[in-house]
């Protein structure tokens, strides 16, 4: 049975000219590593706009205040100067227009009041502050089992809210979702479209796009946007 919470991402779904070369590039950091990440058309190319646990009872509540805000939106022309390296982290940077960032502050007051209580924000042990190696421990293809007592593994509290697809769920997921209101929005928002991870800097073309397509995604193992639960366009309606 599906857990009453669900872990989502608001996000900019990129075009082609933008998915296509990050596809390419995920495909050859991964290595074919079945642990890696690697984007596909189950993984799917994206701008975090933002990130949270709500009840899956207020979706459609959530879904109505979407349609009220992005329909006065405008169309977002965006630019990828070039590849981001961090902690081990490797992205195409997107430029914070002052469009994106209003957009995003906009999306993160509309769904606060959706945020579920029982995953919602809180004190984690072991959680950094934003701007440390946070994305390091984000990255890593560890297990997503805790360690109890006397070494016997436990369920990670939180990943049942997460769509795993046969790939395991990690601390790291549950703990950057709870933790993006703090950490990663607002003042520390920095847009990407995150690729994989390694230690290698691809060379990369700076990109010019339009992006108008808004998406509430499911997210799963390294917060990727694993299934689309609903879609709009800037300046338009839910398709």
């Amino acid at each position: 049975m599906p857990s009453s919470i669900a872990a989502i991402d608001v996000a900019v779904l990129v075009p082609e000219r933008v998915a296509g070369p990050a596809r390419d590039i995920s495909r050859a950091l991964s290595g074919g590593r079945p642990d890696a990440l690697q984007l596909d058309d189950t993984h799917l190319p994206h701008v975090t706009l933002a990130q949270q646990f709500v009840e899956r009872a207020r979706l459609d509540e959530l879904f109505g205040e979407l349609d009220r805000i992005l329909r006065h939106e405008p169309v977002l022309l965006l630019r990828i100067p070039g590849v981001a390296v961090d902690h081990g982290t490797i992205s195409l940077a997107v430029d914070r227009t002052a469009d994106l960032q209003h957009l995003h502050e906009l999306v993160m007051d509309a769904i606060e009041p959706f945020e579920s209580p029982d995953l919602g924000r809180g004190p984690q042990r072991g959680v950094p502050a934003a701007g440390t190696a946070v994305e390091l421990r984000r990255g890593s293809p560890s297990t997503s089992l805790r360690t109890g007592r006397g070494g016997a593994p436990g369920r990670v509290p939180g990943a049942d809210a997460f769509r795993p697809n046969g790939e395991a769920i990690r601390p790291q997921d549950v703990d950057w979702v709870r933790n993006y209101r703090e950490h990663s929005a607002y003042a520390h928002y920095r847009p990407h479209v995150t690729l994989g991870h390694g230690d290698m800097s691809p060379a990369v073309q700076p990109i010019d796009f339009r992006a108008d397509r808004i998406a509430v995604c499911e997210l799963g193992r390294f917060c990727t946007c694993r299934a689309v639960l609903g879609v709009w366009t800037l300046g338009g309606t839910r398709l």
